[in-house]
């Protein structure tokens, strides 16, 4: 048998086949993708689907959100009013917030409800001179010093709200030595403080509101020119402030109490007017609408032309249909008055004559919408509360000893929150 030979040349073919047929380690680039596969117009569509349905749940469920808060202030109008007639009134529970001995603590306080439901109090310490701030934490008082003014005594007609951007508190008060407006914000780094206004004796009576994205708007008398001012925050200007005169005629301004209407985009201002011989004043009102950074001028109107050279306290408040309303004292008649605007004009009544009421009044809506207020009675110094039922107001007094009423009645009657109102407090 013979042995068959392949020629050289077609065993070097043969041997660069397979060679070609083997592939190269080098040759064969990155095994990561260049990118994702490009989108095609079926992926697209099933994710336009998937965002579409997510947006139905997410409406349901704001639905089913609001239908479940519906319930419940019907349900908590229903216990409240059961409540009542069967004369299971809630018991006042009265505790020492900053009790320190060797201290006056507690002037000039304002009260509003932080975004986790518990109440603060801002107040003047009038040994030091500074301006505090107490914040309840569902089990205790947390106390802390916000201004100490150095030499200055601080924290006079202080106004407390919540910024409803950040969640942080702000006070706007009166530096007593020197006479200006200032201003306390707190953020992650603690708080900071700044002179608002400084040109005169300006601060007095000041009330602090915030618009939804955040930004402050500062009411108050400026005591020199016997004028209410308006200070507006504004990134685009010069210090950030921009002012405003409200009104110049006559001594106005004492008193001012300011509320933001966020579904109209105007701001209300409640005060008094004091003729130049002070022998009468009257209760005023000043509207202020606003778009963007821009304020329109104010619209001013009488709420009651004869309150009297004194009625200079009053609390505004925003009714649950959006409508403003004002307690004041009525000097002329010795009365505390209730205002409510019904969308035309204004309805005014008495809310309590006994016992020359309602100097430090204070005005809040209950959950059940209805006005309630606390108040001082001057004559025989007791702590008041009036509220109304529906066809009445019901008053009752909360704390006879003279000495204790008269120096708690503004812890208790001033300020509220949400809405950031001086004068004002909110029941939520």
């Amino acid at each position: 048998m013979k042995t068959k030979s392949f020629p050289f040349a077609t065993v070097a073919i043969v041997v660069a086949c397979v060679v070609f047929l083997v592939p190269s380690a080098v040759a064969q680039g990155s095994l990561t993708p260049a990118g994702s596969p490009a989108p095609t117009m079926k992926s697209l569509q099933q994710i336009w689907d998937k965002i579409g349905a997510l947006e139905t749940q997410v409406g349901t469920l704001d639905t089913q959100v609001q239908s479940l808060q519906a319930q419940n202030t019907l349900l908590t109008t229903y216990l409240l009013r059961v409540a009542e007639a069967q004369g299971l009134g809630l018991d006042w529970v009265i505790t020492t917030v900053d009790g320190a001995a060797a201290e006056i603590a507690g002037e000039d306080t304002s009260i509003a409800i932080g975004p986790n439901g518990y109440p603060a109090i801002s107040y003047y310490q009038r040994t030091d001179g500074d301006l505090m701030l107490a914040t309840y934490n569902g089990t205790r008082w947390y106390i802390e010093t916000v201004d100490t003014g150095n030499t200055n005594h601080v924290g006079l007609n202080s106004s407390l709200a919540f910024n409803p951007d950040t969640g942080y508190p702000a006070i706007s008060y009166y530096d007593d030595t020197d006479g200006n407006l200032r201003y306390a914000a707190k953020s992650a780094g603690g708080w900071s403080t700044t002179t608002v206004a400084s040109a005169g004796d300006v601060g007095f009576y000041s009330s602090l509101a915030f618009r939804g994205n955040g930004a402050p708007a500062i009411a108050f008398y400026d005591r020199t020119n016997q004028r209410l001012r308006l200070a507006w925050w504004r990134p685009d200007v010069v210090g950030g402030w921009e002012f405003r005169t409200v009104s110049d005629t006559g001594n106005v301004g004492r008193g001012c109490s300011l509320a933001f209407s966020p579904q109209a985009a105007i701001f209300y201002i409640s005060y008094t007017y004091c003729n130049p011989g002070a022998t009468a004043g009257s209760l005023s009102i000043a509207t202020i609408a606003y778009k963007g950074w821009d304020l329109y001028s104010p619209e001013i109107s009488t709420i009651d032309s004869a309150i009297g050279p004194e009625g200079y306290y009053t609390s505004l408040a925003l009714t649950p249909a959006h409508q403003p309303a004002v307690c004041y004292f009525r000097h002329s008649t010795s009365t505390l008055n209730y205002a409510e605007y019904n969308g035309s004009s204004w309805q005014i009544t008495v809310v309590d004559d006994n016992d020359m009421p309602g100097p430090h009044c204070c005005l809040a809506f209950t959950p059940t919408g209805r006005p309630a207020i606390s108040y001082f009675a001057q004559s025989v110094s007791d702590l008041r509360y009036a509220e109304f039922d529906g066809a009445a107001w019901r008053v009752v007094v909360r704390e006879e000893r003279s000495s204790w009423a008269k120096r708690s009645r503004i812890a208790v009657s001033r300020k509220g929150a949400t809405t950031s109102r001086r004068n004002d407090i909110h029941l939520s």
